[in-house]
């Protein structure tokens, strides 16, 4: 049987799965992946919403590939992370014109 998950149930189980790989404490795992959130998964691309510019560039530079790992290890597959901040505009304005 299989069963479908949101794109927030899949996030929450993949940050559980960070947190482990990472060896992260609550605190550290607060400040870089809480505001995080999986707004559109398609079957090769999951795009995060980050509450700001400087979380962006912390989460592409530092975490992407292991961001990548937590999630492929809950789907069962890879697809490509883009996190996109919403510091200056909504997700959705931001996608729209993205997507």
């Amino acid at each position: 049987m299989i069963i479908l998950a949101s794109e927030n149930e899949i996030w929450e189980m993949a940050k559980v799965r960070l947190q482990e790989n990472l060896k992260f404490s609550d605190i550290s795992m607060n400040l870089w992946f809480a505001s995080m959130e999986l707004k559109v998964l398609t079957e090769n691309t999951a795009y995060f919403s980050i509450e700001d510019d400087f979380k962006q560039n912390i989460v592409k530079t530092r975490y992407l590939d292991d961001i990548k790992t937590a999630v492929a290890e809950i789907l069962g597959f890879e697809v490509e992370i883009v996190p996109v901040s919403v510091e200056k505009n909504t997700f959705e304005n931001i996608f729209i014109c993205v997507y």
